[in-house]
């Protein structure tokens, strides 16, 4: 069983002093300025066929304070609906 590590090395990055990391980022292979980025840790749910609105959520580490969730959109009744993202940020 492989077990993946919830926090890497390179997402304490924006933590440490400039000289400590400028040093690490001219060791680690970055292809882009998202690889700065902190992965993300989490989990979604799909809604059940009870609730009265369908709804995706999901938690991680990026949403600690905030929310954010899939509202799925169906109005044309033929199956090919989309969703709306809503995203609500606390502070």
């Amino acid at each position: 069983m492989l077990l993946r590590a919830l926090i890497f090395p390179d997402d304490l990055l924006p933590l440490l002093p400039w000289s400590v990391a400028q040093s690490l980022l001219c060791r680690l292979a970055l292809r882009s300025p998202a690889d700065l980025l902190p992965a993300f840790v989490g989990a979604a749910h799909a809604p059940r066929s009870d609730d009265a609105h369908p709804v995706t959520k999901w938690k991680g580490a990026c949403f600690f304070e905030n929310r954010a969730w899939l509202e799925f959109r169906n109005g044309t009744g033929r199956g090919l609906g989309g969703g709306v993202v809503h995203v609500e940020v606390r502070g």
